[in-house]
Formats: structure tokens, C-alpha cells, sequence
């Protein structure tokens, strides 16, 4: 799969799917897939994502479709929260040493 991304001048920078999958092992910061139980995507494809991205989480949320942050606001919102605060106390941590 292949996406054109516009820069506004004369070149067109192209994103292929697997180019991006292969920099998933590069990534170092936190990651967290939220994806909703009736999202599009099939939970083989999730798994494939999550086992791509070192240390990544995967939270799927029931009641929830394509747009779960539409379908489940409070469970995006608790989330992110937890997130952000195991992030700080992360770098807390790791400043004391």
C-alpha cells in the first residue's frame, strides 16, 4: 500500500506501508495501540503491529469501533493519563541515578 503526501512543491513525497513497518524497530519512546473491538483492522494485523514496536502496549476497547476516541472518551482520556504518569515517573526515576 502506498500513500502521495503533497509537500507543496514540485516532489511528491511517497510512504509505503513496509518501509514504515521496518522503522517501527527504531522507534524508542512509548507506545500505546488503542484500538477499538470493532475496529477495522483485524487483531492478527494489531498483534503484527504491537510485536513490531519494542515495548509497546496493545489496549483494545469494547464499545468501540473505528473512532474509539469518539466511541469511548473517559477510557482514551484514562489512558493517556496513565501514560503521561508512567512516563514521568520513568524520567523521575532515572534522574536520581
Amino acid at each position: 500500500m502506498t500513500w502521495q503526501i503533497d509537500t507543496g512543491e514540485t516532489r511528491t513525497m511517497r510512504l509505503d506501508d513496509q518501509l514504515a513497518r521496518q522503522k517501527y524497530r527504531d522507534v524508542r519512546a512509548p507506545v500505546t495501540l488503542i484500538y477499538g473491538a470493532s475496529d477495522w483492522s483485524h487483531s492478527s494485523e494489531r498483534e503484527r503491529t504491537k510485536s513490531a514496536l519494542p515495548d509497546a502496549r496493545l489496549i483494545t476497547l469494547d464499545r468501540a469501533g473505528d473512532f474509539s476516541v469518539l466511541d469511548q472518551p473517559a477510557a482514551w482520556a484514562q489512558i493517556l493519563t496513565s501514560a503521561h504518569n508512567e512516563t514521568a515517573k520513568r524520567h523521575q526515576t532515572a534522574g536520581r541515578t
